[in-house]
């Protein structure tokens, strides 16, 4: 399944303004294989939201911070058929990730209407990982 949004919006970059964004995703990934003799079905899910704000200390310029959560679970079964007998293998692990870091961006006005995004940013990342 594949979902976006969009939507367009004049850009407000003087000084004194407030910037507000971000991003969030979602994935799912399924693989089994058509291989009888031993079979390796895997199972991926991802999910991450990063809201961003800012402020505009002066024209074009502005300073913020984006803070981050990102959830990932992977999961594989190994099937091996070995004559009457079957072996199956189980792994799953889980990682949750938290970021945070400030950013600068600045907009170079190109022609009216039509700026260029120049963007510096730094991410501090606390990451947790269980099996």
């Amino acid at each position: 399944m594949l979902c976006a949004v969009a939507f367009t919006s004049n850009a407000q970059t003087e000084k004194g303004d407030n910037l507000i964004g971000g991003s969030i995703s979602y994935n799912r990934d399924k693989q089994k294989p058509e291989n009888l003799n031993n079979l390796t079905s895997q199972e991926s899910t991802n999910f991450a939201i990063t809201p961003r704000f800012g402020h505009f200390i002066s024209k074009n310029l502005a300073l913020g911070l984006s803070v981050g959560f990102t959830r990932s679970k992977n999961s594989s079964e190994l099937s091996v058929y070995t004559g009457n007998n079957t072996i199956i293998s189980n792994l799953e692990s889980k990682n949750d990730n938290f970021n945070l870091g400030p950013f600068v961006r600045y907009y170079v006005n190109i022609i009216d209407k039509l700026n260029f995004l120049v963007r510096v940013m730094y991410q501090l990342l606390l990451e947790s990982l269980f099996r």
